[in-house]
């Protein structure tokens, strides 16, 4: 993949950029960087979801 990771981006947006505060939730942020990465993870093969749990694929 090229560019921004998607986690950066969704740390940038969840910033606001005169205050440098956070515009949602932690928690929120929390589980959507979760998310971003799992979702990075995914798109690049090193992960894979089967029989109900993520497995790894390649684990560099």
């Amino acid at each position: 993949m090229t560019g921004v990771a998607l986690a950066e981006e969704l740390l940038l947006l969840a910033y606001d950029d005169t205050t440098g505060k956070a515009t949602m939730p932690r928690i929120s942020l929390d589980l959507g960087m979760a998310a971003a990465v799992l979702v990075e993870l995914a798109l690049t093969g090193r992960i894979a979801y089967a029989d109900g749990s993520l497995t790894v694929i390649d684990p560099t």
